[in-house]
């Protein structure tokens, strides 16, 4: 996925309300270079094994490129981090299933600091998608927005 196409999406969608964190994000140069979204981690690949096959398959067997449409439905994040939640190929063109061992689809787009891993970005989704924009136990609020009509292409890849 293009950088470009992903970071447009985000600031159209904030327009002239920015929010503060992802200012800090490029202010501390903590917006990913890079975007992508996990299908399945190696560390899921014995735990799911058949949907690792699966993927493994597409990528061994394909004699050309994968290419995938991804919508970006909202921006969600908190005081560490901040992700898009994704539907893979929303229109069902690829003739591909699509199937993701993290509860939430997604792209993280930046971490507060090193400390803060991007795979925290499935617990702030889950989170997120539970109870939506709530005041957490630590009084960390997840904040969310709506993207409208953003579709984005992607390659499948291995890692």
């Amino acid at each position: 996925m293009s950088p470009q196409d992903v970071l447009g999406n985000l600031e159209e969608t904030f327009a002239s309300n920015i929010p503060l964190f992802f200012k800090q994000l490029q202010s501390t140069d903590r917006v990913q270079r890079d975007f992508h979204v996990t299908l399945i981690h190696v560390t899921d690949s014995k735990a799911h094994s058949d949907l690792w096959r699966y993927y493994e398959d597409m990528i061994s067997n394909g004699s050309k490129l994968i290419e995938v449409s991804v919508q970006m439905n909202h921006i969600v994040w908190d005081n560490k981090l901040m992700a898009v939640d994704v539907t893979i190929d929303p229109e069902r063109k690829s003739g591909f299933r699509w199937l993701s061992t993290n509860e939430v689809t997604h792209m993280t787009i930046g971490t507060a600091n090193k400390g803060v891993k991007p795979v925290e970005s499935n617990r702030l989704l889950a989170t997120w998608e539970s109870k939506g924009s709530i005041l957490g136990v630590d009084e960390t609020r997840i904040s969310a927005i709506a993207i409208h009509s953003s579709i984005i292409v992607g390659t499948l890849q291995a890692f």
